[in-house]
């Protein structure tokens, strides 16, 4: 079967698919702000996958999109996107059960797809205020992982890596996108995979 025959068994109200244009809106007031990402290949994004989850996952917490990008008949990354107007040591945590949970819902729209998982994973942080940035971390802390160190501290450490640690993902990448709400100036991003641009439009709450 091929990929456009498995596509019909999707309800594709649920998903955008093009090669030039998603937007990703978060319409929840912890996070409201669109992006509109400029692709250069075709992308097939799950909207809203935090209500579109499979239930029967232990895990119910997920991100708010999970994309796609294509390359033919495969997949050549995958993207998880969440957007929170604020990062602190409570809502980072959070943030990361979300990504694992994405991803997991990524594997069984990979499988219906008839689809391997791509090599290349990205997960995206986008947010306005970052109140871990500025949080003390010790060049011990980032270099010595034997240290003992509080559960604050290691949160932090955590934010400041290049990785995350999701469960069957193989070196996922952690990419931050901040904007800055009080000009509401468009922020532009390029997608790592394919020199893709991506812009940030914040919504005032």
């Amino acid at each position: 079967m091929s990929l456009k025959d498995r596509l019909e068994l999707l309800n594709l109200d649920c998903f955008s698919d093009s090669d030039q244009e998603i937007v990703i809106k978060e319409k929840a007031a912890e996070g409201k702000a669109t992006l509109l990402l400029k692709v250069a290949r075709r992308c097939l994004a799950l909207h809203d996958a935090d209500t579109r989850k499979i239930s029967y996952l232990k895990n119910q917490k997920v991100a708010d999109c999970i994309m796609l990008e294509l390359e033919g008949e495969r997949a050549v990354a995958l993207h998880v996107f969440e957007l929170k107007r604020t990062i602190t040591s409570k809502t980072w945590p959070s943030i990361q059960t979300q990504f694992s949970g994405a991803f997991h819902n990524a594997l069984g729209l990979l499988g219906v797809l008839g689809l391997a998982v791509p090599e290349k994973i990205f997960f995206y942080a986008a947010f306005c205020r970052d109140n871990l940035v500025t949080a003390p971390v010790s060049s011990k802390m980032l270099i010595n992982q034997e240290d003992p160190i509080t559960e604050n501290a290691r949160i932090v450490k955590n934010w400041h890596q290049e990785t995350i640690d999701i469960a069957w993902a193989k070196d996922p990448q952690l990419k931050k996108i901040q904007w800055n709400w009080e000009n509401m100036s468009p922020y532009s991003y390029i997608l790592p995979s394919t020199q893709s641009c991506m812009t940030v439009t914040a919504t005032r709450i």
